[in-house]
C-alpha cells in the first residue's frame, strides 16, 4: 500500500518550498540560532549554529533564487531542522512554516526546462489552494546542493589566493552537516564539503 505523504511549506522572500513532513525534525525560533561563526564556516555557507538536544547543528539561509547567504535576513523568524538520510541534520531559516495536513490531493508537475538548473535541489512544482505554486524539494537534494556550493566556493577562493600568492585559510576543522555523533567527530576538511556559488 502506497504511503500517503503530507507536506510542509517553508516560505522565505518569494520562495515557497515543500518538504515531506517526515523530513522535519523540529521548528525553532530564530532567537535560538547563534550567528557567530568562524571564517572557514562562513566560507562553507554556514551562517549560524543551533542547539537541539545535546548537539549543535549548522544553519543556512537561502534567498528566493536559492543563493546561499552568509547572513541572517531580517524577516527570518524560524529555523527548521531537516533530516537528510539516516543521521545528517541541518537547519534552514524561513519566515513561515505552513503544514499542509488538510491537503489530501496535491497536483504535482515536472519543472519547466528553464528551471532545470545544474545542482538545483528543486525537482517538481505543486499547486495548492487552487492557483498557488510551490516548489517541491527534499532534504537530501538540498544537502547535496549546499555541499556542491561549499566545494565550488572553496575552490574559487583557493584559485584566487593562488593567483595572488596568498596562503588560503586552513579549514582543517571545516564543519559539515552534524549527525547524531558529537560535533567534533563531524568536522571535516573543507575540500570534502562543497557548496554551489
Amino acid at each position: 500500500m502506497a504511503r500517503i505523504e503530507f507536506y510542509v511549506m517553508l516560505t522565505f522572500d518569494k520562495m515557497k518550498l515543500l518538504f515531506k513532513q517526515r523530513e522535519i525534525r523540529v521548528v525553532e525560533v530564530i532567537e535560538d540560532v547563534e550567528t557567530s561563526v568562524k571564517p572557514e564556516e562562513s566560507l562553507a555557507g554556514i551562517m549560524g549554529w543551533i542547539s537541539y538536544g545535546e548537539q549543535q547543528y549548522p544553519v543556512f539561509s537561502l534567498s528566493d533564487t536559492l543563493e546561499v547567504l552568509d547572513y541572517l535576513p531580517e524577516k527570518r523568524l524560524l529555523c527548521v531542522l531537516l533530516e537528510a538520510g539516516v543521521d545528517a541534520i541541518f537547519g534552514i531559516t524561513c519566515e513561515e512554516v505552513v503544514p499542509l495536513d488538510e491537503v489530501r490531493f496535491l497536483p504535482v508537475f515536472p519543472l519547466p526546462p528553464s528551471m532545470r538548473l545544474p545542482y538545483s535541489p528543486l525537482h517538481h512544482l505543486a499547486l495548492y489552494e487552487g492557483t498557488q505554486i510551490a516548489c517541491i524539494t527534499d532534504s537530501e537534494a538540498l544537502l547535496n546542493y549546499l555541499s556542491a556550493y561549499a566545494e565550488a566556493h572553496m575552490t574559487e577562493i583557493e584559485e584566487q589566493e593562488e593567483e595572488l600568492n596568498i596562503p588560503h585559510v586552513n579549514a582543517d576543522t571545516e564543519p559539515v552537516i552534524v549527525t547524531n555523533e558529537s560535533a567534533e567527530e563531524q568536522l571535516l576538511d573543507a575540500e570534502e564539503l562543497a557548496f554551489l556559488p
